[in-house]
């Protein structure tokens, strides 16, 4: 009986020299909606609706986990001047099969409108010159399955990017 209190006295050191630890696992969560906003010149990012997260993935200096909180940086560090409210009209919305945009620029320029999944997949992309501004395009959603996607439009005029984006809904 001793001997069997000496192994089991013993098994933890033995174990920890052998490179035996226990599982850790950090926290990983996925955000339902969230934020950021800057007060007196420091940015303060939010999250709301947090739930238990399938995957993170780590390297040295890199965490990367699905979310809304991660980092984004401009490449040319100037941001694109955002395309104003009444300038693009997007209807019906939600729709089940074609969503119309109506533009409504007082001049001519290129309309490029990219249509994109939750994840970030790129579903459509169409590139339309605009002669004077109001010409009224379309994007058929009827291959597409009920759920949201973003609708990404940037109207490049005199060589200067304006852009906004759109939540779609899709039915059936």
């Amino acid at each position: 009986m001793k001997k069997g209190i000496r192994w089991l006295a013993l098994a933890p050191a033995l174990l920890y020299s052998l490179g035996a630890q226990a599982q850790t696992m950090t926290p990983s969560t996925l955000n339902a909606s969230g934020g950021s906003g800057e007060i007196a010149g420091n940015t303060y990012e939010y999250s709301v609706g947090e739930m238990v997260l399938v995957h993170t993935a780590t390297a040295p200096n890199l965490i990367v986990t699905q979310g809304v909180l991660q980092p984004q940086e401009e490449a040319s560090g100037i941001a694109d001047a955002v395309l104003p409210e009444k300038a693009l009209t997007v209807y019906p919305n939600p729709s089940s099969d074609i969503l119309y945009l109506q533009p409504d620029m007082a001049y001519g320029g290129k309309l490029v409108l990219s249509l994109t999944d939750m994840t970030g997949r790129s579903l459509v992309k169409k590139e339309c010159v605009l002669k004077t501004g109001t010409e009224k395009q379309t994007i058929d959603l009827s291959m597409f399955a009920a759920g949201t996607y973003l609708l990404y439009a940037t109207f490049t005029h005199n060589n200067q990017d304006f852009v906004r984006s759109f939540k779609v809904q899709k039915l059936k």
